[in-house]
C-alpha cells in the first residue's frame, strides 16, 4: 500500500463540532491501522487536550501537538521532538498580550494557562462550546503571567488568542511577525497562535517521515486551516475538509466532506479502503457499485 502514514488534525476535522470522534471516522481509522497505515494525530492543541480524541478514536502511533511543537510516540510513552520558546521571546509576546488587556492561553508543559483577570472569559471565546465545556476547569490561571512564568520554571510551547475582534486579531499578528524566531498562525478566522519557527506541523510531520523511513509519497494528512496548509501541500494525499477555507481545498489533492459529515471517514475510504478492496480483486472482476450514500468529492 502507497499510503504508509495516516495524519489527521482534530478541530474541524476528525472532531465534530461537538468535540468528539464520530463512530465513522474511528472505525474507518481502525480499518486503517489494521491494514498496517501508522496514525498520527496532527493538532495545535495541547498534549493534555489531544490525547482523549486518540482514545476516542480508538488508538493512535503517533501525536503531534501545538502545531508541531512536540512529537510523542504514543505507543512507547515518550516524546521524541520536544521544543520550547527562550523566555526572552515569552517576554516579548506576554508584553504585547498584556498591552491588549484580553483573554489568552499559554501552552507550557502539558498544560494551558491563562490571566487570571480573564479567566472567565474563557467561556465567552470564541470557541465551540463543548470544547469550552470540557476544558474550562482544566485552565491554571496565573496572576502575572511574565513573573510566573520563569519564576515557575515553565516550558512554554506555545500561545493562543480567540477573539471575535478581526482586527485586534491582525494586529497582535503585524506586531508579533516582527520578533525574529517566532511564528503566526490561525486555526480559524477568531483566532491567532504563535509558536517558535520552525516548530510547525510540516516539520513535526518531517521528523515522523524520517523516523518511519518513509517519503511524503506515502503521506495522507487531512486538515482543515490555514496551520494545516503545508502538511496538506507536501502530503501527495493531502485533503481538505469540506468546511475548510477555499486556499485549503486549492492546495489539496482532495476535497472531502465536513467534519460534521464525518469527512474523515470518507477520505479513508476512497484513498485507503476502497483501493485496497479493488487490489485484491481479480482482474476480470466487474467494479462494485456506488453505495447509495456517497457523495461527490473531487481529485485536482
Amino acid at each position: 500500500m502507497e499510503i504508509k502514514l495516516l495524519a489527521m488534525d482534530l478541530d474541524g476535522t476528525l472532531l465534530t463540532t461537538a468535540n468528539c470522534v464520530p463512530s465513522a471516522n474511528a472505525f474507518a481509522v481502525q480499518q486503517a491501522r489494521r491494514m498496517g497505515v501508522t496514525i498520527a494525530i496532527c493538532t495545535g492543541r495541547a498534549q493534555c487536550e489531544a490525547e482523549f480524541a486518540a482514545v476516542q478514536v480508538g488508538g493512535c502511533d503517533y501525536i503531534i501537538t501545538c502545531n508541531g511543537s512536540m512529537l510523542f510516540d504514543n505507543i512507547n510513552r515518550h516524546y521524541l521532538s520536544f521544543n520550547i520558546i527562550p523566555y526572552s521571546l515569552v517576554d516579548q509576546v506576554l508584553a504585547i498580550l498584556d498591552s491588549y488587556d484580553v483573554f489568552y492561553q499559554v501552552y507550557v508543559d502539558d498544560a494551558v494557562c491563562c490571566p487570571a483577570k480573564h479567566f472567565d472569559d474563557f467561556a465567552k471565546a470564541p470557541m465551540a462550546q463543548a470544547y469550552i465545556d470540557m476544558f474550562h476547569d482544566s485552565q491554571i490561571p496565573l496572576e502575572d503571567p511574565r513573573r510566573d512564568i520563569p519564576a515557575k520554571g515553565l516550558d512554554v510551547t506555545k500561545f493562543y488568542i480567540p477573539n471575535w475582534d478581526t482586527r485586534l486579531l491582525a494586529d497582535i499578528r503585524r506586531r508579533i511577525q516582527k520578533i525574529p524566531d517566532l511564528e503566526v498562525t490561525a486555526s480559524s478566522d477568531y483566532s491567532v497562535e504563535i509558536f517558535q519557527a520552525g516548530m510547525d506541523k510540516i516539520t513535526a510531520l518531517r521528523k515522523l517521515v524520517d523516523h518511519l523511513g518513509i517519503t511524503f509519497d506515502n503521506v495522507m494528512m487531512i486538515g482543515d486551516s490555514e496551520n494545516d496548509y503545508q502538511a496538506v501541500r507536501a502530503a501527495k494525499y493531502g485533503v481538505a475538509m469540506d468546511n475548510s477555507p477555499d486556499f485549503l481545498k486549492n492546495a489539496a489533492r482532495f476535497v472531502s466532506l465536513s467534519h460534521d459529515d464525518c469527512g474523515v471517514a470518507y477520505a479513508i475510504d476512497k484513498l485507503i479502503l476502497t483501493p485496497a478492496k479493488a487490489a485484491q480483486l481479480p482482474p476480470d472482476a466487474p467494479e462494485p457499485p456506488m453505495d447509495g450514500a456517497s457523495r461527490p468529492c473531487r481529485f485536482q
